[in-house]
């Protein structure tokens, strides 16, 4: 998308881009209509940091630079740096914002995706226990009526169905709910 050539002190010597023709004004140093100084000022500083890299490790360097740019907007620039010669470096800049808003929103669906599943175990975990209790009660009561029903009287038979009936009412209001 652009492109700058750098002399050894790190000077533009040339710029040329097509997202921002106005890029030649910082070779050149006069206004230029389009131009846009926080844009300016972003460039300015990934020479900075890309320049002097390229001299150092003596071969190709690529790094990602975000700002914030006008209306909250975040600017994303692949930058690739590499040694022309012994006293320029070459300076190929590429905006990958969308890319890196679709992957920003990507992993937000998935942070949302692994929340709504810990929220899914959450609820099946609890909605079983809320049924065990209620089941249980009906369940021993029941083994007792079973086991016992000719020892029991009146009085605790009539109690044992009374404690299965309001189980399963309770696990009918759980349903209702659920």
């Amino acid at each position: 998308d652009t492109v700058l050539l750098c002399d050894e002190r790190g000077a533009l010597i040339f710029a040329r881009s097509l997202i921002y023709p106005a890029v030649f004004s910082l070779v050149t140093g006069e206004s230029a209509p389009g131009r846009r100084p926080m844009l300016d000022a972003f460039i300015r500083e990934i020479i900075a940091e890309l320049h002097p890299s390229a001299f150092r490790e003596r071969e190709t360097v690529v790094r990602e630079f975000e700002r914030p740019i006008e209306n909250g907007r975040l600017l994303t620039f692949e930058g690739r740096a590499a040694l022309i010669g012994a006293q320029r470096v070459l300076i190929l800049l590429r905006d990958v914002s969308a890319r890196k808003k679709v992957e920003r929103d990507v992993l937000a669906n998935l942070e949302r995706e692994k929340q709504l599943s810990e929220m899914k175990s959450q609820f099946v975990s609890v909605a079983s226990h809320e049924f065990r209790t209620p089941l249980a009660a009906a369940v021993r009561s029941l083994e007792l009526l079973e086991r016992h029903a000719a020892k029991l009287t009146e009085t605790k038979r009539g109690a044992l169905i009374t404690r299965i009936e309001r189980a399963v009412v309770q696990l009918t209001s759980i349903m209702s709910d659920v």
